[in-house]
């Protein structure tokens, strides 16, 4: 189920759900939504004041810029600090192991060679 589009109405019909009272596993096993997401509508419902009696659903525009704004807590790469220094060390020719080498040696210990070598 990872990177399947979600629509507005599902998104609609977590917080009404949590609204009811039902909690993060029950929806995630009745909707095909993982409980990580719903763990975050759940937090920025709280945080909005969606979850109280008699407010209105949040519109359509406010869950996108939940959305995008949880689109962009994607785990990234500890190598992407060095994005200038592993182009320069690739127009020279350097081997993927003699680049985990040299990042290595910049303190980048905790990547194993298998992940950094699928960059």
């Amino acid at each position: 189920m990872a990177n399947r589009k979600i629509d507005m109405c599902e998104y609609k019909n977590v917080v009404q759900r949590l609204r009811y009272g039902e909690s993060n596993r029950q929806i995630a096993r009745e909707t095909q939504l993982g409980r990580h997401k719903i763990k975050a509508i759940r937090a920025a419902s709280l945080k909005n004041g969606w979850l109280m009696a008699g407010v209105d659903l949040p519109c359509d525009e406010k869950l996108s810029q939940l959305i995008k704004k949880s689109g962009n807590l994607q785990q990234t790469s500890k190598a992407s600090l060095f994005d200038e220094e592993i182009k320069d060390w690739l127009s020279q020719g350097a081997t993927a192991q003699r680049i985990y080498e040299r990042l290595c040696f910049l303190t980048l210990t905790s990547q194993q060679y298998s992940k950094f070598r699928q960059i």
